[in-house]
């Protein structure tokens, strides 16, 4: 959608140049024994969910029978899967699954009540069951900007019950915000608020603390930055060893932003890439653009055209890319993932 320029190009390589040198300082971060992709996260909706979880992909059969512990947490084995990914928990007692979305892998992705209410209002009230049944050809709806939206209107609705707990309506991340379903923080506000949705006849019923509350998906949500900061006192995990560089000065204050993340494996040790932000750079290129661009910055390490680029989402104010490739440094082999998140200021 955006036009090919040379000096964009540049600006890109200084990005793609500070990247690899993470990747071969090994980016401050542990390595692992192998090579596995992994989703984890919580499954609650207050108390934890007894039962398991159901991963799709946009590829291949679905990933069945993950199994949620009793403290709600489950961790799960994508490795041969292609993101974007559906979740969804599934309750022994046949009470109301739960969905929740995932970009990429190597992130946390919670499945609640809220990223399931979210999910269904972001995707005009469509039935989740459906579209997890049929994500090959549907997960291309899913609408980047419209889900960071959905989650605003659910985060202004309950904004109350959030800040009660210590939580920043105007920034709190449910999908990807680490939290122990153990009755504080965000648990503690699904603890008290109860969401039932009828998919079928496309009714939503909330209640909080036992009353009906009339959830409104139209609020206004101001400059409310799912995201940010917040001042939550939940267990949120971060990146350590990420970093911030501002381009503004090199590329004349382009307005898009860049984070960087994913994982690099070097002769069999994974090493996660904690998200480095660049900002100040102009806007992104196509698929084309951007995989000319890290072939040029990776063709003297032995990448040699084996650049795999995928575009995940794509809107005005935001590009989502999905970058594979490998290289040989030093006679030491290198896989990389990448996940290359463009946001417009």
């Amino acid at each position: 959608m955006f036009n090919r320029h040379t000096s964009q190009k540049k600006h890109w390589l200084l990005a793609l140049f500070t990247c690899f040198s993470l990747i071969l300082a090994g980016c401050g971060s542990d390595n692992d024994d192998d090579d596995t992709a992994t989703l984890s996260g919580t499954a609650a909706t207050g108390a934890a969910i007894v039962g398991h979880v159901e991963i799709t992909g946009t590829d291949g059969a679905p990933l069945t029978n993950v199994i949620i512990n009793a403290d709600g947490s489950f961790t799960a084995d994508v490795s041969n899967m292609t993101p974007p990914f559906i979740l969804a928990a599934i309750p022994d007692d046949g009470s109301q699954t739960e969905f929740s979305y995932a970009e990429a892998a190597n992130i946390t992705a919670n499945i609640t009540s809220l990223t399931t209410l979210a999910m269904y209002t972001a995707n005009g009230n469509q039935d989740l069951a459906n579209m997890a049944a049929n994500w090959a050809t549907q997960a291309s709806q899913i609408d980047a900007d419209a889900l960071a939206a959905a989650q605003a209107q659910v985060n202004q609705n309950f904004s109350s019950q959030l800040s009660a707990e210590g939580i920043d309506p105007a920034t709190y991340d449910f999908f990807t915000s680490a939290f122990n379903a153990n009755g504080t923080g965000i648990d503690a506000v699904m603890d008290s608020v109860t969401v039932n949705i009828d998919m079928a006849a496309g009714s939503i019923n909330v209640t909080i603390g036992g009353q009906p509350f009339s959830f409104n998906p139209n609020m206004d949500i101001g400059n409310i930055n799912i995201g940010g900061s917040d001042s939550s006192n939940d267990d949120s995990s971060s990146s350590d060893g990420g970093l911030d560089i501002d381009l503004g000065d090199a590329t004349g204050g382009g307005n898009w932003t860049l984070v960087i993340s994913g994982t690099t494996t070097i002769s069999g040790f994974n090493t996660s890439i904690p998200a480095t932000t660049v900002t100040g750079l102009p806007a992104p290129g196509n698929v084309s653009d951007i995989e000319d661009a890290v072939n040029e910055q990776y063709a003297a390490t032995g990448v040699n055209g084996n650049v795999s680029v995928t575009e995940i989402s794509s809107s005005s104010s935001k590009v989502v890319f999905e970058i594979s490739f490998s290289s040989t440094v030093q006679d030491f082999t290198t896989t990389t993932n990448l996940v290359y998140t463009y946001t417009k200021n």
